[in-house]
């Protein structure tokens, strides 16, 4: 799910550079080991 870089945008025409997927599990490991990536989601009112 993670994009190439931690520049990842949306431009309209191109291809996505992230795509969700939905996964099962069946079990779960005792400790998760994961890239150092920060995500900011912003929300503005609309007028």
């Amino acid at each position: 799910m993670a994009p190439s870089s931690v520049d990842a945008t949306i431009t309209v025409g191109s291809k996505r550079e992230v795509d969700i997927q939905e996964q099962g599990l069946t079990s779960f490991a005792d400790a998760l080991s994961l890239p150092p990536f920060s995500v900011s989601i912003y929300s503005f009112p609309m007028q």
